[in-house]
C-alpha cells in the first residue's frame, strides 16, 4: 500500500507558485486574471507561457516536496517522495494548473513562493 501524504491539488498549487519558465511569465499570468479573461483564455496563456520553450524537464527542490518536474504541451508532470521516500509522479492539465494559480491570486500567494 502506498503512503502518499501530499493531495494532488497542492502539488500543484507549489508548482504554480514556484516555477515560471520566463521572468516576466507570472506577471503575464497574473494579468490574465486580473484583466477578467474566460478561463479557456486563462488556460491557453499558462499554457503558450509554458511552451514558450518548449518541453521542458528539470530537477527541482520546491517546498522541500516536488523533487522534479516536466512539463509539455498537454500540462505538467510533478515528482516527489513520500514519508518512506519513495518516488511517486502525478499529471496535470493546464486546465488543473490553472485552477491551482487561481486559488493562489485569490489568497494573494501567487507571488509569495516559498521554495523550501
Amino acid at each position: 500500500m502506498d503512503a502518499i501524504e501530499y493531495n494532488k491539488t497542492d502539488l500543484i498549487l507549489y508548482f504554480a507558485q514556484s516555477v515560471t519558465p520566463y521572468l516576466d511569465s507570472k506577471e503575464i499570468i497574473y494579468h490574465t486574471y486580473k484583466s477578467g479573461m474566460s478561463r479557456a483564455e486563462r488556460v491557453a496563456t499558462i499554457a503558450r507561457e509554458y511552451g514558450r520553450g518548449g518541453a521542458c524537464s528539470a530537477q527541482a527542490f520546491i517546498r522541500r516536496i516536488i523533487c522534479g518536474y516536466a512539463y509539455d504541451g498537454d500540462g505538467v508532470k510533478l515528482r516527489y517522495r513520500d514519508k518512506f521516500g519513495k518516488l511517486h509522479e502525478i499529471a496535470a492539465t493546464w486546465d488543473e494548473v490553472e485552477k491551482q494559480i487561481e486559488r493562489a491570486i485569490s489568497n494573494g500567494e501567487y507571488f509569495n513562493a516559498n521554495l523550501t
